[in-house]
């Protein structure tokens, strides 16, 4: 083998380990949000509203996302297993009834899916962030 291949097998099985390694660092902090949100998240409700112009989503995992209503005001959905696409879609869409949310009867759209929503759990995120800020000043 010469030394140019040998060289570029090397840079390209180095790429390939540290590619690795940021795939692993995203693992862990969507873990410490999954962790996070449903530490935080309430008892399951029946609704929410989902009216507002300021609404946006994001998956936290593989069947959970949080929904937001306001810059304090979040649910935690779970929608029913399996969901594929949930966790890498670009655009999340949840459909509602008259602009209410309900669980096991709207659905998450996601890359074309649809999933139905199991639970809504409201989460105490001013709570969070309180928390959040206070172990950072302690630590």
């Amino acid at each position: 083998m010469s030394a140019k291949v040998l060289r570029l097998f090397w840079l390209l099985a180095a790429a390939l380990l540290a590619s690795c390694s940021g795939v692993r660092a995203l693992e862990r902090h969507a873990g410490a949000q999954r962790t996070q949100f449903n530490d935080y998240a309430g008892k399951p409700v029946e609704q929410f509203t989902w009216v507002t112009a300021n609404r946006s989503s994001w998956a936290i995992d593989r069947n959970q996302l949080v929904a937001w209503t306001n810059i304090n005001q979040a649910y935690l959905v779970t929608v029913a297993s399996p969901c594929p696409n949930l966790r890498f879609a670009n655009r999340i869409g949840i459909s509602s009834t008259a602009g209410t949310v309900y669980a096991r009867f709207d659905r998450v759209f996601a890359q074309g899916r649809t999933c139905l929503i199991k639970t809504i759990q409201p989460v105490d995120y001013r709570r969070m962030q309180r928390d959040l800020a206070r172990h950072k000043l302690a630590g």
